[in-house]
């Protein structure tokens, strides 16, 4: 058994370079050996997250985009709709690198899955709408402003939701 040090931080590029030369190192004499600590930890766990994140993303924008056609019953539209809503996360992920933060790498999984989510929902809320409105022969400019209007209301409903959970766990955290 040998115990290493490091002065790096958890989970940075720096850590996870000197992780992957020891153990490069510690294979040439011995096959079976095991590198062991918080920095592997962490290096792994990122990479295996990462691939996690990347099946399950794959696998709900698939969901999402077949219950998309049954819903709407058109092709197109939930191709447009995916690509705005996938357009916005990239957006929102990106924000964090332009403004020179770091965030948890978990933070990207969470933030892509609840804007995912939560983003269709309004999509096919809006779009629904909005065709409904197009069916029955009301013009382009009314159809919209009746949808946005519409779900403007119900868009004001959750965000107090939200504020008065966020206000309650607050509260009880600071006791």
């Amino acid at each position: 058994m040998v115990i290493i040090n490091s002065n790096y931080e958890m989970a940075t590029d720096e850590l996870n370079e000197q992780v992957s030369k020891v153990n490069e190192i510690i294979k040439k004499y011995d096959e079976n050996a095991i590198l062991a600590g918080e920095g592997p930890l962490m290096k792994d766990l990122v990479e295996i997250s990462d691939h996690d994140f990347n099946s399950v993303n794959t696998v709900s924008i698939g969901i999402i985009f077949l219950i998309m056609i049954m819903v709407l019953k058109s092709i197109s539209l939930p191709v447009v709709l995916i690509i705005v809503i996938e357009f916005a996360i990239f957006i929102n992920m990106g924000i964090p690198f332009y403004t020179n933060t770091t965030l948890p790498f978990i933070a990207s999984i969470v933030i892509g899955t609840i804007q995912l989510g939560a983003t269709i929902d309004y999509a096919i809320l809006i779009t629904t709408k909005y065709m409904t409105n197009r069916k029955n022969g009301i013009d382009k400019k009314a159809s919209i402003d009746d949808a946005l209007g519409s779900s403007i209301r119900l868009y004001n409903y959750i965000r107090i939701m939200l504020l008065r959970c966020n206000i309650r766990c607050w509260c009880l955290l600071k006791n």
